[in-house]
């Protein structure tokens, strides 16, 4: 009766007057919900969050959401390549400025927001596995803000129409300022120029009339009688004056600033011409040219740099005056006969440098492995060794070796650079133990070997009895997915002017990840450390700062083969 009913309301609703028109509306609903039941599957795993304003806390609703695939190669992390997953943008954030998203699978997501009156920022990570299907992120983001000026001529005091204007961002890296390219435009008739979508912070600009490049070259290398005459004078400063050393515009999101005239002097720069030659280089072979780091730029980036035909005298200009790196190496090679040039230079006022480039191949060290006894030590996998040299491009990344013969085998270095040792797939319990470079003990695993030594060998010896350290943080109300627990030797090893440290992530499940650590004596922080930060600095990076909140930390003494479980205090690192 009471389906009757049902069925007779269904009829006078909707004007339905034969009971088939329900039996095909109920097969197409079941054939929906069998289509759909795959993406239910995929939506086990998912991204939850919130967006808020980074400088006053706020949600902000309406803004959308960027998940990114990542993927991991030679230790620097980038997008996915075509044909992987790639960008999806999702829809936006609701009043409370929170989202929740589906993704594809287990894998490492960048995740950002961008609104409009906002700059986008790829500033969290999110790891999703099959024990940890879901992770939840906060999303700062902040207003843009924005530059505006004119260029003129600091003579005539005319309008320079067409000249770049660069927005330097002051960031710290490892204790060091560095100046990061982020927006360019260029001056209009009036030598007026507007810099947009910038990030709070400050910033410097750097004024230039014709971009440092690489070029071919005549022939012939300038005499000392020709050198710059024939180079033609161009405009470039920084604003203000002083790189990195000078205090740039502070601004805060969502203003704009007036920086007014700023008057650029006509200079006459210098060049760098050479040549790169090398016995392997055959018909067709290209060389990799490039020029880095810049006491005007304030940073390490590259400079200018390129592809060159191998043996074909190239040009750099033009070049402001200043201490530089120099490196080259064949194109298209790679392993055990990678040929490679690398120096430090300086460039005077209106110099033109000419450069002989002999490309050589790399110092062979024999590596030996040997545990606490002295045995060879026998590993479980395959070892991978990485010798990343201290100062490069960051164009030639470390060399990701084998040790081929278990627990000896050679590795490579470069000429001229301090090298970092590091080897992977060790036992959890293992670590390097001791390091000694032909007979003498090295103070850590950085260290400047000999380039005028008949032969460079290295012995590592590896310990076994790794202490675990599982901290805990002692007030959970400091937690989010970017808090980390940081984990350094005590009394500090500094590397540059940033203490050596590890970290200790916090998982899903609220708790932080264990540390294995050789023995000794150790203080931990916890702390707000965003994986993937761009733009803006991160306070551990300043000189100083993290070696401060340490100091004022709890020391942890690990014994051999211990573990610890330690509460530690959350710091607010300015």
């Amino acid at each position: 009766m009471a389906e009757a009913f049902e069925v007779s309301c269904y009829r006078k609703r909707f004007g339905v007057t034969n009971i088939g028109h329900i039996c095909r509306l109920v097969v197409i609903l079941l054939c929906l919900a069998v289509a759909q039941s795959p993406s239910q599957e995929s939506s086990r795993y998912r991204i939850q969050g919130k967006v808020v304003d980074g400088e006053g806390g706020t949600a902000v609703s309406d803004a959308t959401i960027i998940v990114r695939v990542l993927s991991v190669e030679g230790g620097i992390l980038r997008g996915a390549k075509p044909g992987e997953s790639g960008e999806t943008e999702q829809p936006r954030t609701g009043l409370s400025g929170g989202f929740s998203i589906p993704v594809a699978g287990p894998g490492r997501y960048s995740i950002s927001a961008r609104r409009e009156g906002y700059g986008e920022r790829n500033n969290s990570v999110a790891v999703i596995s099959e024990e940890n299907p879901s992770a939840t992120v906060k999303l700062e983001i902040f207003r843009a803000a924005a530059i505006t000026g004119r260029v003129l001529d600091a003579e005539e005091k005319s309008p320079l129409k067409g000249v770049t204007v660069i927005d330097l961002k002051c960031n710290w890296r490892k204790g060091n300022k560095v100046l990061l390219p982020m927006k360019r435009t260029v001056t209009d008739d009036n030598g007026a120029f507007h810099l947009e979508d910038l990030l709070p912070g400050e910033h410097i600009l750097l004024i230039e009339s014709q971009e440092v490049k690489l070029s071919t070259a005549a022939a012939e290398p300038a005499t000392a009688t020709k050198k710059g005459e024939d180079r033609p004078a161009v405009y470039r400063m920084l604003w203000p004056s002083g790189g990195k050393e000078s205090t740039g515009a502070v601004i805060v999101g969502g203003s704009e600033n007036s920086v007014g005239d700023i008057l650029v002097e006509k200079r006459e720069l210098g060049a760098i011409r050479g040549v790169a030659r090398s016995s392997d280089c055959g018909e067709g072979a290209e060389v990799e040219v490039w020029l880095t780091g810049t006491a005007e730029s304030g940073t390490r980036a590259n400079v200018a740099g390129g592809r060159q035909p191998c043996g074909v005298p190239w040009e750099i200009a033009p070049v402001p005056p200043g201490p530089y790196q120099i490196q080259s190496w064949i194109a298209d090679r790679s392993g055990v006969n990678q040929r490679h040039f690398y120096s430090e230079i300086s460039l005077a006022e209106k110099q033109t440098l000419d450069l002989d480039l002999g490309l050589s191949p790399p110092m062979i060290m024999r590596l030996t492995l040997r545990d606490a006894s002295g045995n060879p030590y026998v590993p479980d996998t395959s070892l991978t060794i990485a010798i990343s040299p201290v100062v490069s491009a960051g164009t030639i990344e470390e060399y990701l070796q084998k040790l081929s013969a278990g627990y000896e085998g050679n590795v490579l270095a470069y000429y001229r650079s301090s090298v970092d040792l590091q080897i992977t797939g060790l036992r959890r319990n293992e670590y390097v133990k001791e390091l000694k470079y032909n007979g003498s003990a090295a103070a850590s695993t950085r260290f400047m070997p000999n380039p005028g030594a008949l032969s460079h060998k290295l012995e590592a010896v590896i310990g076994a009895d790794a202490a675990i350290l599982a901290p805990v943080l002692a007030d959970e109300k400091h937690a989010t997915n970017d808090t980390a627990i940081v984990i350094a030797p005590w009394p500090a090893r500094l590397r540059e002017v940033i203490p050596e440290y590890k970290t200790a992530r916090r998982r899903e499940d609220g708790r932080y990840e264990s540390v294995w650590l050789p023995p000794g004596k150790y203080r931990a922080i916890a702390i707000t450390l965003p994986d993937v930060f761009l733009g803006l600095d991160r306070p551990i990076d300043k000189p100083g700062v993290l070696a401060s909140a340490l100091s004022d930390a709890a020391e942890i003494v690990l014994a051999p083969g211990e573990t610890r479980q330690p509460q530690v205090e959350f710091v607010e690192l300015k």
